[in-house]
């Protein structure tokens, strides 16, 4: 992957308001070497700038012009507040992950996630949801890695009470803490039905319904 064919970098930090997608940061590549990624001021849409400290854990995604994405795990080498420059470690090619950009709308909300991962079985909660793809906290201990898959079931209760289990197969984007509040797994959707996902879409629109309500 040419990292040229990408003008910006951007980095997640855990989730915004009810309805709103992660808190993401956008920055300028002044220049990638073999080693780091180096840029200038990181700022979020509401341009503001954040601070960040060397060894932070994030995650991170360019948008090629073709509209693909790849995600990957990094971590910050360097912070320089007065010349607003930040170095981060370059992933190396095997850690990046692909996927085509979709737009879902993203909800904030917590669910019942049942997963198989490497033939163990639990359970876990949402922190975001789309049609796409979403957020969950994983149990602790457990040492699920970017780029493994997932079979998942979801529960789902919707506005007019009917109780919905979607089955899923998906793919870990990303996986870390840098919310501060424990590791978050991010996914995608690689194979659900299409029934099923209408049911997200409208779960979605309901529940950003509520909160605007």
């Amino acid at each position: 992957m040419d990292w040229k064919q990408a003008e910006h970098l951007c980095l997640e930090f855990g989730t915004g308001e009810a309805g709103d997608a992660s808190d993401i940061y956008t920055a300028d590549m002044t220049l990638v070497d073999d080693e780091y990624i180096h840029t200038g001021p990181l700022l979020g849409a509401d341009g503001h700038g954040k601070v960040l400290e060397a060894g932070q854990l994030i995650s991170g995604y360019i948008i090629l012009k073709d509209d693909t994405r790849y995600y990957f795990d990094s971590e910050i080498v360097s912070h320089d507040v007065a010349q607003q420059q930040t170095v981060l470690r370059r992933p190396d090619e095997q850690e990046l992950t692909e996927t085509r950009s979709r737009k879902y709308l993203r909800v904030r909300a917590q669910l019942e996630l049942a997963v198989k991962w490497n033939n163990q079985r639990f359970t876990a909660l949402t922190m975001e949801i789309s049609a796409g793809g979403l957020v969950f906290v994983p149990e602790a201990g457990l040492q699920i890695q970017r780029g493994d898959a997932l079979e998942c079931w979801l529960l789902i209760q919707m506005k007019n009470g009917a109780i919905e289990h979607v089955p899923l197969e998906a793919i870990v984007l990303s996986t870390n803490g840098a919310t501060g509040d424990g590791r978050r797994c991010k996914i995608e959707y690689t194979a659900i039905a299409s029934a099923d996902q209408q049911k997200l879409i409208r779960y979605c629109f309901e529940r950003q319904f509520d909160f605007r309500t």
